[in-house]
Order: structure tokens, then sequence, then C-alpha cells
């Protein structure tokens, strides 16, 4: 629970708040917040009451964590759901003057409505508790906000209780060739030459 504290203590207070109000925890300071947030995802009670309200999006990102053990490269992972036609593509954000130089981030969305991009998936899926980040990916800063970092994982305490979203893999045939011929050796050396 030490090392999700660790993680937990990276993210900003209002993403912390809203992760709050979501899983019904209490507390004002950041301590609090931490710890009981911890706390809450480590038991993973709460997983059960989030995966009926989950959509086939957010099925399809956590599906798709499960299969690489828990733990992806946010940007692995965007591609995947942009290639799939899961996600739409981040959308263009004005520069804006922030901290003594222009920044030009989009901050994910955890109350969107419709086809959702990368980030508001994945905000509104750190806000259930569900999945969270490591690795702020913003130069200005060094907190985790609603734009997910560089390494996105799946708790151990949500893990052992969500059900398998993991897509069947590919590699194993549906069924056998319909004719299958011996090869020779001699044959394939004669057309080398």
């Amino acid at each position: 629970m030490a090392k999700l504290q660790q993680v937990l203590q990276t993210y900003h207070m209002n993403v912390l708040k809203a992760m709050a109000r979501e899983l019904g925890v209490a507390g004002s300071r950041k301590v609090e917040l931490v710890r009981e947030l911890a706390r809450v995802i480590e038991k993973g009670k709460h997983v059960e009451e989030a995966v009926p309200h989950l959509s086939p999006a957010e099925r399809k990102a956590l599906g798709l964590l499960q299969l690489a053990g828990g733990e992806m490269y946010a940007s692995v992972l965007k591609s995947k759901l942009l290639a799939d036609g899961v996600v739409k593509p981040t959308p263009e954000v004005r520069p804006t003057w922030r901290g003594g130089s222009y920044v030009a981030w989009y901050e994910g969305n955890p109350n969107y409505r419709g086809q959702p991009a990368f980030e508001d998936l994945i905000a509104r899926l750190t806000r259930r508790g569900l999945v969270l980040s490591r690795v702020p990916t913003r130069p200005e800063g060094n907190l985790i906000e609603w734009t997910p970092g560089e390494i996105l994982f799946i708790p151990k305490g949500v893990r052992t209780r969500l059900p398998d979203f993991a897509p069947p893999t590919e590699f194993a045939p549906t069924e056998e060739p319909p004719q299958v011929l011996a090869g020779s050796s001699r044959a394939f050396q004669r057309d080398v030459g």
C-alpha cells in the first residue's frame, strides 16, 4: 500500500478530490486523501460497483491493459485504441502562457459524452480508481492532472477483482487447414540453385 500512496502523492489535489467523491472517501488534506484512497483502491471493493457502468471503450482499454499484464506505456495504449477507432484523436489546444512559457496540453475530461479522446477515457478510469499513472508527462509540472502519465497501470487490488476484459488472442488457429502436404527438402534445394 505504501507504493500506491507514493503514486497517488504524484496526483494533483483536484484529481484526488474527484476520485474521493467518486469512491466515497472523506478528507480535506492531501495526506488524508492519499491514505484513504490507497486503502479503498487496494481493497478493490469499488470495482464491482464500477464495472456495470463501464462503456465499451473503457472495457476495451482495460482489456488491453490486462493483456499486457496490467501495465503499459500510455503512448502504446493510445495508438492501439486510435487504430481500432475506439477513441478519437486528441483535440487541438491553443497554447496558453503558464509558468513562464507557452504550453498546449489537452486535459482529459472525465465527464465526456460520446466518443472520447484517449485522455478523456483515462481520466474517467482514473476517477473511478481503476487505472492510475506513473511518471508525469507535462514538462512544466511534476504532478499528474487529467493528462495521463507516461505509464498506465491497473492497481493490484483492482486487478484481482476485475473481470477479464482482455480480447481473445489471435494466435491460436480456429480450425484445421483443408489440406496438409508433406514438404521435400530435395524439391526446395532444386529450386534454390
